[in-house]
């Protein structure tokens, strides 16, 4: 959760994608919390898990944000 990656990362954002894309920075808790109601077909976290301190219970959070589909 560090602005200076997202300061990065929008750098190298192609404008055709500007106004779809959305960062945020935040906790992957606080984030839930703040849209309870959202879910997603996907939840994608690359070079994430290594550094978080309670991984178990970083990927149940994870998991919540994906749709369930039957």
């Amino acid at each position: 959760m560090v602005q200076e990656n997202i300061t990065s990362a929008l750098k190298h954002l192609p404008p055709e994608l500007a106004s779809t894309v959305n960062y945020e920075c935040s906790s992957i808790e606080s984030y839930a919390a703040k849209y309870k109601d959202k879910v997603f077909d996907a939840v994608i976290m690359s070079e994430v898990i290594e550094h978080v301190e309670n991984p178990d219970f970083f990927i149940q959070v994870a998991s919540d944000l994906v749709k369930v589909s039957i």
